[in-house]
């Protein structure tokens, strides 16, 4: 039986599902050899710990006898959680969107015993409501044609894999007048009145937001706008949350009124650096935007507390999620009734956009829009809060989304001179390195994927800005691409699952992003600092980039991490990113000075390094022929394009090249 199975799991999510009546098989041989041998389909049923809906359809259904003995009757039911198989997930989601046009958590699709899908949908309801048909029609449904009419379902499976089954397309590569173009497609899905993208649930869309602030630092039209009143947007309506600091996963309506309250970690990492960047890029509208400037470093500093505080594993790094549902149900823990407010606060108008004339019972979601309140408010409506039970946490902690979380707090502690967010920065990555370097996640058995060696190269990347002189996290930074590229190259020029994943029906190369960076984008934004710094590799780089050109071109608006990649490259040197070389003693205070000059704004997509010693030296190759001065003086190279400024000694001088 399931329980069997389930039960000593290393996913969270189908230890959750152990005691449910349906006779659950994780993903693996086991489960496809079973429905070859009895000539059953597969019903593959893909979710995660904290998914509101996911937790719905166990309630509604899974725990349903009826539609247990038809599962067990008719189908083989088999889980996937998508934390630990991200690979499955992207592929059955893919073929969810070509079958459906959508796709989403729960992902429940049918299979042939070779994997194949042949249909599939999303939620599924007990009874047919919200235009859906219930989960037990479409399971007669499926049962019947199986029996009667399967060579249909054959067929369908047969197509959908010829329409998966196309290589990326192939183009000129991208180049300056591309990445414009890129930007002026993002601008065009930018929601004018509500900010974010597109018209229907809204998601941070964190990839896209940092190329819109790359376009607004490049003047292009239209960024500015489409990057600042999506901050706004974000800062003010219910997708964050006021009290405790963080954000929600999405919001469900245009207006970023109605939050899906889950609060998962890559998303929260994510936009912690969005804002510490945008913190630093806004200062350049001067008082113009002073309001903008102090309600992004609240958000980042707000963000930074809850990772370091509420998603902290007790064992080190962090969680993957606080899950949407409280012991009373979704968003009962985050929300308050008027008469709840008034009880805490006394008489008098009520913050956070609470209405005293809404109905008695109804709780109401919090927002600032008309202003933030003062801090003694929020401590009150806090502590209340922390009274509640909470909604429960994945604990799991996966790689990539920790190596989001360190590079974010590497970063914006390096910004905010906040040594205690790169010393967790630091340790996170460490912890990683040791524990999980080939993992999933630490713990796990499943192997790393391209993300998680990926993401945590870049993280490397990050702690050694925020301690340039430490070159072992550089180093680190470039064995993990070669790594991944060694593990992953597709062939072509770019990555993809290995050829050893034989449980995959499809291998296939990505280049889009989605909630999380894509890896193929952050592999390329690795290599291309690495090569600021002088290391050999911009033909690997070069190679990539023309493997996605074709995507690049066709779907600009989905690939915004490679498209930043392609600013970095094709800038015009002195617009473009800058590679600050110190040649001095770390421990001097005249390095440390210099530095200060650097670290006191964000330089778009730029890198520093210390090199003092011989020793330094070799190990950056642009620092080879750099030297102090004679008397040991700390001095400044600022490079551009792989040409070197005259170096500079004072502070001054500094900030004038830099600009």
């Amino acid at each position: 039986m399931s329980s069997q199975r389930l039960a000593g799991s290393e996913s969270l999510f189908l230890r959750q599902r152990a005691d449910d009546p349906v006779d659950w098989y994780p993903w693996g041989d086991e489960a496809f050899a079973l429905a070859a041998t009895t000539d059953r389909p597969i019903f593959l049923s893909i979710g995660y710990a904290a998914c509101r809906w996911s937790s719905q359809m166990q309630r509604e259904s899974f725990r349903d006898p009826a539609i247990a003995a038809r599962l067990r009757t008719d189908f083989v039911p088999v889980l996937v959680d998508r934390d630990l198989r991200p690979d499955v997930d992207a592929l059955y989601l893919e073929s969810l969107l070509e079958m459906q046009g959508e796709a989403g958590w729960p992902a429940s699709l049918f299979l042939l015993a070779d994997r194949r899908p042949f249909t599939g949908a999303t939620y599924l309801p007990p009874t047919a409501r919200f235009g859906l048909p219930s989960f037990g029609e479409v399971l007669e449904r499926v049962a019947e044609m199986w029996r009667d009419d399967r060579q249909v379902l054959v067929g369908a499976a047969d197509q959908l894999r010829k329409q998966l089954f196309v290589p990326p397309p192939r183009a000129d590569a991208p180049d300056a007048a591309g990445y414009a173009a890129a930007v002026a497609a993002l601008t065009e899905i930018h929601d004018e009145v509500y900010g974010g993208f597109g018209d229907g649930q809204k998601f941070p869309h964190v990839p896209e937001l940092e190329l819109a602030l790359l376009g607004g630092v490049d003047g292009l039209p239209g960024a500015d706008d489409a990057l600042r009143a999506s901050l706004l947007a974000m800062d003010h309506g219910a997708l964050q949350d006021h009290l405790g600091g963080g954000f929600h996963r999405s919001c469900l309506e245009r207006t970023w009124d109605r939050p899906q309250f889950e609060k998962p970690l890559a998303e929260n990492a994510q936009l912690l650096r969005l804002y510490a960047r945008a913190s630093s890029y806004l200062t350049r509208h001067g008082r113009e935007a002073a309001d903008e400037v102090v309600g992004a470093i609240r958000v980042a500093r707000d963000t930074a507390a809850y990772l370091l505080g509420d998603l902290a594993h007790p064992g080190g790094g962090f969680c993957a999620a606080e899950a949407a549902e409280d012991p009373n149900g979704e968003g009962w823990f985050y929300t308050f009734t008027h008469a709840e407010a008034q009880k805490i606060l006394g008489p008098g108008p009520l913050p956070y956009g609470l209405r005293s004339d809404a109905p008695a019972e109804q709780r109401q979601v919090l927002t600032t829009r008309s202003g933030v309140p003062v801090a003694t408010v929020r401590a009150r409506l806090l502590s209340w809060r922390d009274r509640r039970a909470r909604p429960a946490r994945d604990t799991q902690r996966v790689v990539a989304w920790n190596a989001l979380a360190a590079s974010a707090l590497a970063e914006a502690g390096r910004l905010f001179a906040e040594a205690r967010w790169v010393g967790a920065a630091a340790e996170t990555v460490a912890l990683l390195r040791e524990h999980a370097a080939d993992r999933r996640a630490i713990g796990a058995s499943e192997p790393a994927t391209l993300d998680d060696l990926t993401h945590l190269a870049e993280a490397c990347l990050a702690v050694h800005q925020a301690q340039p002189h430490d070159h072992a996290w550089l180093l680190a930074a470039r064995d993990l691409a070669s790594e991944a590229w060694t593990r992953f190259a597709d062939g072509a020029g770019a990555c993809a699952p290995p050829d050893d994943r034989t449980d995959l029906f499809l291998r296939r190369t990505v280049f889009t992003d989605g909630a999380e960076p894509n890896g193929n984008a952050r592999l390329a934004e690795v290599l291309r600092q690495l090569e600021l710094l002088g290391f050999d590799v911009g033909a690997r780089l070069d190679g990539l980039l023309e493997a996605a050109a074709g995507t690049l071109r066709d779907a600009p608006t989905a690939t915004p991490g490679l498209w930043s990649v392609v600013r970095g490259r094709t800038a015009p040197p002195r617009q473009g990113p800058v590679a600050l070389i110190v040649a001095g003693d770390h421990e001097d205070r005249r390095t440390r000075l210099l530095l200060r000059v650097w670290n006191r704004s964000w330089r778009p997509q730029g890198v520093v390094a210390i090199a003092h010693t011989a020793a330094d030296r070799e190990a950056i190759p642009l620092a080879r022929d750099k030297h102090p001065g004679p008397d040991g003086t700390p001095l400044a190279y600022v490079c551009r394009a792989g040409r070197c400024d005259f170096p500079v000694a004072s502070v001054d001088d500094l900030g004038k090249v830099l600009g």
